[in-house]
């Protein structure tokens, strides 16, 4: 094989090693979520100069509903962004 070749090879190497720790990471979330999936209470938005918290975090709150709609698009957001990744895996 050529530098060029091998140099390429690395390329590909490196860019799916890349892929391959975002999926990962996205699965230790999901499995986080879907393991505390009753003691998520509330959702915390930050920002640069402070945050949000919406819900109780020792217990139910009139915004659990809200809370709870939260963790179920987190969730549908990241099993989508998770197969975005796995498709560019194997395109590799």
């Amino acid at each position: 094989m050529d530098d060029k070749t091998l140099e390429y090879m690395g390329q590909r190497v490196d860019k799916a090693r890349e892929i391959l720790k975002k999926i990962q990471d996205i699965d230790t979330i999901l499995k986080n979520l879907e393991r505390r999936t009753n003691d998520i209470n509330a959702v915390s938005f930050l920002y640069y100069e402070g945050g949000i918290l919406i819900g109780n975090k020792h217990s139910k709150t009139f915004y659990d509903p809200v809370v709870q709609s939260v963790k179920a698009a987190t969730i549908v957001a990241l099993t989508e962004l998770r197969t975005e990744k796995q498709n560019e895996l194997d395109a590799l």
